[in-house]
């Protein structure tokens, strides 16, 4: 139902008479990352990528309310004999002060914002284009978000695959915030069956953020989140499993000076699983390994310089502990450690403006 009402409400803007002037904008963002992860454990091989990305697109204004963007993006990874692996943009957006919609390709900063354990980190830099159908609703004391996003065709040889989320979140005082995120991840459609049965992942968390200025702390946030998973890829789970299952995650952050941002994370698992998740807090491993109660500790350090015109650059550390499992990560300690360096860079130019519209 939502997406014919999307569809509609899309449909009628364009239609709309405005009085405001057409235009078109050059719009480009590059994106260069260095992501490496050292983990020898039974959930999750470490492994390195070190690319960059490009997006550009022109941004045609039909109304001051609706947009057609066309363009295309093109991602290189070092050590990749191919030159790119490029990927259209194209999409139609509907934008107020409260309000966005998007048929074609989607907006997926930060991942839509959903927790690793409902989707893996490395999805900001490895499958950041996603196509299908979006509605936003950003308002002073609450923010809402619905996405489709079509990752597969129904063909011969492969069943269809989407991804359908739902992120809520609401402020109930200056300092409290409540949010709620869900992840449908579907794999079916009814012409070909490709060899692969009817699968379906759904994930669910709630959680409560109090965040604030302590002191000699800084911005500070505390954090307590209940996640809920339900039966996965049936043909992927060892014998007897059914990746059924829920977590506690509790996660802490200050800022004591500058843009220095020091965290940690603690998890415990019970049978939980998620098909875009990141496995080191999944119940599910490699080679059908499976535990069922889990334990997952991670401390980091964040750094992001950002500049008025947009340009920022991060560096990110973690320590991170899987259960009491030894690792060859640091020979003589049970932790882990993953590193990574982002570069955004923005780069929009204005083209054209029509003087005399109809």
């Amino acid at each position: 139902m939502r997406r014919p009402i999307l569809t509609a409400a899309l449909a009628l803007a364009v239609v709309t008479p405005a009085a405001a002037q057409r235009s078109v904008d050059w719009n480009n963002r590059f994106l260069f990352f260095s992501d490496n992860t050292e983990y020898f454990n039974p959930y999750r091989e470490g492994a390195t990528w070190i690319g960059g990305r490009l997006w550009t697109e022109l941004e045609l204004g039909v109304t001051p309310e609706v947009a057609v963007h066309v363009g295309v993006t093109a991602n290189h990874l070092a050590g990749d004999a191919s030159f790119a692996e490029t990927r259209p943009l194209i999409s139609l957006r509907y934008h107020t002060a409260t309000s966005t919609g998007v048929i074609g390709t989607l907006i997926t900063e930060d991942r839509h914002g959903f927790l690793e354990p409902i989707q893996v980190q490395q999805f900001d830099i490895l499958a950041p284009i996603e196509y299908g159908t979006q509605w936003i609703e950003q308002r002073e004391r609450w923010r809402g978000e619905y996405y489709l996003n079509w990752r597969k065709l129904n063909t011969v040889a492969q069943r269809e695959q989407f991804d359908m989320g739902i992120l809520l979140q609401g402020d109930a005082t200056r300092w409290l915030r409540a949010k709620a995120q869900g992840l449908w991840v579907h794999r079916g459609g009814q012409l070909f069956t490709g060899g692969e049965t009817t699968a379906n992942n759904m994930t669910m968390a709630l959680g409560l953020i109090a965040h604030d200025t302590v002191g000699f702390l800084g911005e500070s946030s505390l954090e307590a989140w209940f996640l809920g998973s339900s039966p996965g890829w049936m043909d992927s789970l060892p014998a007897g499993i059914d990746a059924k299952g829920h977590g506690t995650l509790l996660r802490a952050s200050i800022l004591p000076f500058h843009n220095f941002r020091f965290n940690g994370a603690v998890w415990f698992g019970n049978g939980y699983a998620a098909a875009e998740g990141d496995r080191n807090y999944s119940s599910i491993g490699r080679n059908d390994y499976y535990k069922e109660d889990r334990f997952y500790a991670e401390v980091g350090l964040n750094q992001i310089w950002r500049t008025s015109n947009g340009l920022t650059f991060e560096n990110q550390f973690r320590f991170t502990k899987i259960d009491d499992i030894d690792t060859d990560a640091i020979s003589w300690s049970k932790w882990e450690y993953s590193y990574r360096l982002i570069g955004k860079v923005p780069f929009n130019i204005h083209l054209w403006t029509e003087r005399n519209p109809e």
